[in-house]
């Protein structure tokens, strides 16, 4: 049975205002959205399901909700469902998403349901031995030709954490930083690359696109090694 390392239901009160509160936050995370809406507008021309595994409070199942037949959040956490419930019920009806609470490994979907999986910053909650048995799970979950996209920690976020670690004496596990050599079997990777708020304007409040587009073309080449994220897409064979 496997458990994150972190007790989400004892933070999900603040979760919302820690990771999308504040100008920076709010910038990154419409950075993150914006990314994602452009990824499945040029791969997913299967529109039917979106699933959306670790959801926390729903800030992506409701985003993508509106370019999906039917969107499904998942999550460990009752009381962070309970924050994505709140969300969703302010949606309209025809693109309000489910949400279930489930573990990673035992996931209510039959295989090759979905036509798109995403998850976002939840492998590094788990060390890296685990990896290739999740990734198993969520692979099963997309049908012959659908996606997978994964939004990971970057080596360079994993590095800083692992120093920080070592000079306050807790040496650190690695836990997940993204690795490009490590593509999952049963797939083909499409693209990868970085996302960031590196103190560009907070255009996100008015124009989240432009951001969106600026962000993802700054990271794109060399500077992605200074990426906070690395989002990565996979096509099921």
């Amino acid at each position: 049975m496997l458990l994150p390392d972190k007790p989400f239901d004892g933070i999900a009160s603040e979760y919302d205002a820690t990771r999308y509160g504040g100008r920076k936050a709010r910038f990154t995370a419409e950075v993150e959205l914006g990314v994602l809406r452009d990824l499945v507008r040029r791969y997913v021309t299967d529109n039917r399901l979106f699933v959306d595994v670790a959801c926390g409070t729903g800030h992506f199942t409701v985003g993508m909700a509106p370019f999906f037949n039917h969107a499904v959040g998942v999550d460990l956490s009752r009381r962070m469902l309970e924050k994505a419930h709140a969300k969703t019920t302010a949606m309209i009806d025809h693109c309000n998403p489910d949400l279930v609470q489930a573990r990673v490994e035992s996931l209510p979907f039959r295989s090759g349901i979905a036509s798109c999986v995403f998850t976002s910053r939840f492998l590094h909650l788990f060390p890296r031995s685990e990896h290739p048995r999740i990734c198993a799970w969520l692979v099963s979950l997309v049908r012959p030709g659908g996606f997978l996209i994964i939004e990971h920690d970057s080596p360079f976020v994993e590095t800083l954490q692992v120093c920080i670690s070592w000079l306050r004496g807790k040496p650190r596990t690695k836990f997940s930083s993204y690795d490009r050599s490590q593509v999952l079997a049963g797939v083909r990777l499409l693209e990868d690359f970085g996302v960031s708020a590196p103190g560009l304007p907070t255009l996100s409040l008015k124009c989240p696109r432009l951001a969106a587009r600026m962000a993802a073309l700054f990271f794109r080449g060399p500077l992605k090694r200074l990426s906070a994220f690395v989002v990565v897409v996979y096509r099921k064979l």
